[in-house]
């Protein structure tokens, strides 16, 4: 700044640096010579004749959020008319300036229609899925900060760079301030502050896994910042069978579990809530009907990936040996993804007291034959049993018969039998500890009409019912092959 006195006299002078009345409203500081400038004084200095004074002028921008200073007016006056605000321009002189600071970046934040942890699902099986993303706290009029545009980005949680996003209701990846002060405008009655919402239409064929979405503010300048992160899950896979229920085996035995795994954490909550997503029934079998069990006669439980399933002991003793079925319906993902497919059943029979009928195999001549040639003692066929339980060690065993039927025929015949305590001396008398059960139940053919008969061993349990075996196969042709027709030539 360069100050002189403008005294015609050739005399020396006290003049004062002041601001006029009306000027710097927004209160810029200024200092000269580490003397405040203001209405009321400022520095004063003493200029000689026909001299010029330099010195150097300081501003900050004071303690409010302003960033422009259009009104800034320095007035030089003599000193003893510091006092007198209406000043005669032959005695003073003035010069205007304006000062614009650089705006500070402006904020934003990020949130989502489904809150922090946003997901993506499958439950519509559309060919795309929308995810919403708020944009606030911006400074779209750009009062206060400085603001060009807004991009949003995303990433997969284990990859390093970022990609940006597009905005399906405007169909660009790049939100310009006109246009964000466009929406704000529109809106305003409706969101006071500015807000936008952000679409973001995810291709099907986007890759499950977990993802981070933010916001980047250029300012005008060209520099960058970022708002919060907001985690979030796309997982279109619907949950699935992992492996097979328990038991494994098919047989409830005391310390078994019944439960089943799930290829990923399902909503627990959602399951347990309603009580008819899990069916148990107990299967008609022969003279036994079927019923479907109470609340009351199991416990249902379920964590991470697995329900479980407890039955009491008075349905495990009063429907021992029997067979049940579970029903399982309503299981879902975190994200809500139902599983595929909806209802899963499978079945297994209570053995809590070891009534469980013993298994048996059947074995005998392959290929078994009986023709003209067949003598009559050779009808008396030896068919081999073995895999029994013949000391009821897991399995209850009561007998062990021989069946046979025609092709063409539904009934069962029975052919031989033989009792518990008969196999078991027979076992005592040929075989040692430790050897595998095997015996042998004779099949009569005798009277037997020609065709193809189904042999099979059939065990009777404590409760009665039946373990069957697979079918052995035989053939009866006695009847000579004779001449049909007229033989040619």
């Amino acid at each position: 700044v360069a100050i002189s006195s403008g005294n015609p006299f050739g005399e020396s002078r006290l003049v004062s640096l002041v601001t006029p009345l009306g000027s710097n409203e927004h209160g810029m500081q200024m200092t000269v010579e580490g003397a405040a400038l203001g209405q009321n004084g400022g520095p004063t200095f003493w200029i000689a004749p026909d001299t010029v004074h330099h010195t150097t002028l300081y501003v900050a921008r004071g303690g409010l959020p302003v960033y422009d200073f259009e009104d800034i007016e320095l007035l030089v006056k003599p000193k003893c008319a510091v006092g007198d605000y209406w000043e005669a321009d032959h005695v003073f002189d003035s010069v205007a300036m304006e000062f614009h600071y650089r705006k500070p970046i402006s904020p934003i934040t990020l949130s989502a229609d489904l809150g922090s942890k946003w997901f993506i699902n499958n439950v519509d099986t559309t060919d795309t899925e929308q995810a919403v993303f708020k944009l606030s706290d911006y400074d779209v009029e750009q009062l206060t900060h400085s603001l060009k545009e807004i991009v949003l980005e995303y990433k997969r949680d284990n990859e390093l760079y970022w990609t940006r996003m597009t905005d399906a209701s405007l169909d660009q990846e790049v939100l310009g301030v006109d246009t964000l002060l466009w929406y704000y405008n529109k809106f305003r009655n409706t969101y006071p502050e500015p807000k936008y919402p952000f679409v973001w239409e995810i291709p099907f064929d986007f890759l499950d896994g977990g993802y981070q979405v933010r916001a980047m503010v250029v300012h005008e300048n060209g520099s960058i910042a970022y708002s919060n992160i907001l985690s979030g899950t796309v997982d279109r896979t619907h949950p699935w069978v992992s492996e097979t229920p328990a038991p494994a085996d098919g047989l409830l035995a005391q310390a078994d579990a019944i439960s089943i795994s799930f290829s990923e954490l399902i909503d627990v909550p959602t399951f347990l809530t309603d009580a008819n997503n899990i069916s148990v029934s107990v299967l008609a079998e022969g003279t036994f009907a079927g019923t479907t069990l109470n609340e009351d006669d199991y416990a249902v439980a379920a964590n991470k990936n697995k329900v479980s399933l407890v039955l009491t002991d008075e349905i495990l003793t009063t429907y021992d040996g029997r067979t049940v079925e579970v029903t399982i319906t309503g299981i879902q993902d975190m994200v809500g993804n139902v599983s595929t497919p909806v209802d899963t059943a499978w079945s297994f029979q209570i053995d809590f007291l070891k009534q469980t009928p013993s298994p048996v195999t059947l074995s005998g001549p392959d290929p078994l034959w009986i023709t003209t040639t067949t003598s009559a003692d050779d009808l008396m066929i030896d068919m081999i049993i073995s895999d029994y339980d013949v000391y009821e060690a897991s399995f209850s065993l009561s007998d062990i018969a021989l069946q046979h039927r025609h092709a063409d025929s539904a009934t069962w015949v029975e052919s031989d039998s033989k009792m518990l305590d008969g196999l078991q001396a027979r076992y005592r008398q040929y075989l040692s500890a430790g050897d595998l059960p095997v015996d042998t139940l004779q099949w009569d053919a005798t009277g037997l009409a020609d065709g193809t008969y189904e042999l099979r061993a059939v065990t009777t349990g404590a409760t009665q019912l039946n373990f069957i075996s697979g079918i052995h196969t035989a053939l009866i042709d006695r009847t000579a092959p004779t001449v049909f027709g007229t033989p040619e030539p």
